[in-house]
């Protein structure tokens, strides 16, 4: 399933019916430090990719940890701005 951003938060969260994608954006714009973890991000949701840029763009100013991400993912290294990222590999351990 293809969602956006906020869809996508609002489903793992379980917000359901009780929160729109409209308040969850207000709630998140409210407050001047936000961390977004993207947990598993897989490049090629092309909806999930604009709606996080326009977040980010309309924030200023918002943290982002991305876990798990699969290969060098190009598309999310521009959202962000290639020198605000930082890659961090674990190497597996040689027995």
């Amino acid at each position: 399933v293809k969602r956006d951003l906020l869809e996508d938060i609002t489903a793992q969260l379980s917000l359901g019916e009780r929160t729109s994608a409209e308040e969850l954006r207000t709630v998140l714009s409210t407050f001047s430090k936000t961390l977004l973890f993207l947990d598993g991000y897989k490049q090629g949701n092309q909806i999930f990719d604009e709606t996080l840029g326009k977040f980010l763009s309309e924030r200023g100013s918002c943290r982002v940890v991305v876990t798990s991400c699969l290969g060098d993912c190009p598309t999310l290294r521009g959202t962000l701005g290639e020198e605000a990222v930082l890659k961090l590999q674990m190497q597996s351990a040689k027995y």
